[in-house]
């Protein structure tokens, strides 16, 4: 019987060997990256930029904003049409409401509604992150996870701001069910700040966790397990 479902979301075109470390859920902040292969008009002056990757985030855009000798990051320029078109192309929109809903169980009961990363707008489901660790807010300070992390705001290595983290926002559900209940339609009520292009690639994960109990057993004078049952825990 499931017991949670935990919902991320993430980008298909961020997958490629320039990236350096796999994503977590930062479609849901909005986090827009995207891999140029080759040099284009607005990337003339660095023509050697097979691999790269294009941060769109206006916070780099900011005049005198980056620390050019020590963060490589490049950004997608505000103003050329042929970058903008490509950025745009490519946009992650942040999430802005959800409820689940399994059986008779519904997560939460009044649904999550205006949030926005880009503004650090996530208090909701930050609640409810705490909440299923089971951490109050005096043992915040154990959490593997902060707050400008969950926010897509962090980055461990070079200038942090909206857009600019290597994490977002998640949300973890608690689904309880009675026992018996064999309802297996997962029902998702939400919005995203606005609808991405299918050139976006923009993706859905959903990770369900059932409780199950697993039986191994073993043979008289054999190694090698007989076969093991798999029983639902009700």
């Amino acid at each position: 019987m499931t017991r949670a479902c935990l919902l991320f979301s993430r980008s298909r075109n961020r997958h490629h060997v320039a990236v350096d470390a796999e994503e977590l859920s930062t479609s849901f902040a909005g986090i827009t990256t995207s891999v140029v292969q080759d040099a284009t008009a607005y990337d003339a002056a660095r023509p050697n930029g097979y691999g790269r990757v294009l941060f769109d985030s206006p916070e780099l855009h900011a005049a005198n904003a980056q620390d050019i000798s020590i963060d490589s990051r490049e950004t997608v320029p505000a103003a050329p049409p042929a970058g903008r078109a490509a950025a745009d192309a490519k946009r992650q929109h942040g999430i802005r409401s959800l409820q689940l809903s399994l059986g008779v169980a519904t997560w939460p009961r009044t649904q999550i509604a205006e949030q926005e990363a880009a503004t650090s707008k996530m208090a909701m489901l930050w609640h409810y992150y705490l909440d299923y660790m089971n951490k109050g807010s005096f043992s915040r300070s154990s959490l593997p996870y902060s707050y400008s992390q969950f926010c897509g705001h962090f980055n461990s290595s070079f200038q942090s701001g909206p857009g600019l983290g290597e994490s977002g926002p998640f949300a973890l559900a608690t689904l309880s069910n009675p026992p018996g209940t064999l309802a297996t339609d997962l029902r998702i009520q939400g919005t995203l700040e606005d609808s991405p292009l299918n050139t976006a690639q923009q993706e859905l994960l959903i990770i369900a966790i059932s409780d199950s109990l697993y039986n191994v057993m073993f043979a008289y004078d054999f190694t090698a397990a007989a076969p093991t049952e798999i029983n639902p825990i009700i």
